[in-house]
């Protein structure tokens, strides 16, 4: 019996030993291999949160510009109809002046007639009002009708 058990155990190049050690090499290469996925896996769903979440932001940015533009659109709206309004009084009121300034005309003929000789000077700067004796002999009292 002696002799038949060193057949049995072989050269040493198959054995269950190594055969399990070198499972558990791979189980730990397949392990790490699996936990780098993960990890990588990890980092492409929070890049894609990421972009959905720039997605929205640019989404809710442009609908807030839409609603600006709308706003700002119906205000120059409501702004250029209240210059056309004013736009019509003002020249109502205009035709209205002209109307007015047509039927009540002054002739100034008259006035310039008036004002050609000079400028008006009050009475107290005057020349002939500097002194009480010179008084216009039309305007003295005639001493014969004081006596009668």
């Amino acid at each position: 019996m002696t002799s038949i058990l060193p057949r049995l155990r072989g050269t040493g190049g198959h054995r269950a030993d190594d055969k399990i050690a070198e499972l558990r090499g791979d189980v730990l290469r397949l392990l790490n291999w699996q936990t780098a996925a993960q990890d990588y896996f990890a980092v492409l769903q929070q890049d894609r949160a990421d972009v959905y979440a720039a997605w929205q932001y640019a989404e809710d940015k442009a609908a807030r510009a839409e609603d600006i533009v709308v706003w700002q659109d119906a205000r120059i709206r409501d702004l250029q109809r209240q210059v056309d309004e004013l736009t019509r009084r003002l020249e109502v009121q205009c035709l209205a002046e002209s109307a007015a300034t047509r039927t009540q005309e002054i002739d100034l003929r008259e006035l310039q007639a008036r004002f050609t000789s000079g400028p008006v000077v009050s009475l107290h700067h005057s020349s002939q009002a500097t002194s009480p004796a010179h008084v216009p002999s039309r305007a003295k009292p005639d001493p014969a009708e004081g006596a009668a």
